[in-house]
């Protein structure tokens, strides 16, 4: 049950000349806080697209990891063997992806 939700983070982003908008906001419950996270491509009509950015709702990304997960293509839990990136998911799928993009065979 949402208690309260507080916007918490805006952070606008320009990575490779593409324009992105990200908002993270808490959901206060009785026994925990959870942040949602939202990731808006801004298009060249000022239109925004959204993409599912799939954080642990206990944590955030930081600017880094934004572009990280950005230029890995932004990909989703299904990516990511249904699992929600945080730091250290991010950068395993990060390294696997430089891997597969230079041919190289992970032993």
């Amino acid at each position: 049950m949402i208690r309260d939700c507080d916007w918490d983070s805006q952070t606008s982003l320009t990575i490779n000349g593409q324009k992105y908008h990200y908002l993270m906001w808490r959901d206060f419950e009785e026994d925990n806080v959870k942040n949602f996270h939202e990731i808006y491509k801004v298009n060249e009509d000022e239109t925004y697209l959204n993409l599912h950015l799939a954080w642990t709702p206990y944590g955030s990304p930081s600017k880094q990891e934004l572009i990280t997960w950005v230029n890995c293509g932004c990909p989703t839990r299904k990516d990511n063997e249904n699992r929600n990136f945080n730091s250290a998911l991010l950068n395993q799928y990060a390294e696997r992806v430089v891997t597969q993009a230079l041919g190289l065979d992970l032993i």
